[in-house]
């Protein structure tokens, strides 16, 4: 019996000799496993963040190569053009003011997004026949197109007489219009076509114009959309004329040197 008895403890310290050790073993391959997992997640965040550094760096690079793509376009391979007796540098470059538009157009589909109505838009003769088609073709919601023309400049200066060189091409009665001008500065314009708008029996008016001289502006008026603010400079190109020439400039320019004072 005593014999049987050491046997029976033999086997039970065996067995729990075995489990110590089965659970030591699965205590180790716990630790691998936790450690395994611990070191991978510090390296995955390590690589993440890496990544999102990485990527604003890349941001920061194309910033400031887009930043030396304008000054080398402006300063080093600056275009001049003589128109008459007069000398213009490049102001701004045909990619900016597609861009300027865009966002212009965004604004403006934004406001008449899901109309019922066909708004008109009324392009101001000569100057924003270019401004107006590029517009145009990014506008999202049916318009329809009518022309007026009026006339304040002559030369490179502003005589502040606005005077209307030819009516309006369509019957604008109850309509929305939107104005679409090339250029506000001394807001002469645009509060003598509100005045003829207002007469000819429009709902309500709008004014977009691609570019504004803020220092020039004199008059009280609201501007609903303004692509592009610039100094109070004469200027020439994409659609805006010294003395009827330099329309079909691709690019906006500015009176250089000597010429510009």
């Amino acid at each position: 019996g005593q014999h049987d008895s050491s046997l029976l403890t033999g086997s039970v310290r065996d067995k729990y000799r075995i489990n110590t050790q089965t659970s030591a073993c699965h205590g180790h391959r716990d630790m691998q496993n936790f450690l395994f997992l611990k070191t991978f997640s510090f390296f995955t965040g390590k690589v993440k963040e890496f990544l999102r550094k990485f990527k604003r760096l890349l941001k920061m690079l194309r910033s400031i190569l887009l930043i030396l793509q304008s000054c080398y376009k402006r300063f080093v391979f600056m275009e001049r053009v003589r128109l008459f007796d007069k000398t213009f540098k490049t102001l701004i470059p045909y990619g900016e003011i597609e861009k300027a538009i865009d966002k212009v157009a965004e604004k403006i589909n934004a406001d008449f997004s899901g109309c019922t109505d066909i708004p008109v838009l009324l392009c101001v003769l000569n100057g924003s026949i270019l401004f107006t088609a590029e517009l145009m073709k990014r506008l999202t919601f049916n318009c329809e197109i009518v022309s007026t023309k009026l006339s304040s400049y002559s030369g490179t200066t502003s005589t502040g007489n606005v005077r209307q060189v030819m009516g309006l091409t369509a019957d604008i009665t109850g309509r929305r219009v939107i104005i679409v001008e090339d250029i506000v500065d001394s807001g002469n314009t645009i509060v003598e076509l509100r005045k003829i708008l207002a007469d000819k029996g429009a709902s309500e008016t709008y004014v977009c114009t691609m570019l504004l001289k803020p220092d020039a502006c004199r008059k009280d008026i609201t501007l609903d959309y303004v692509a592009i603010e610039i100094p109070n400079d004469f200027i020439v190109g994409f659609g805006l004329d010294y003395n009827e020439i330099g329309r079909n400039l691709k690019d906006i320019y500015v009176l250089d040197g000597e010429d510009g004072r």
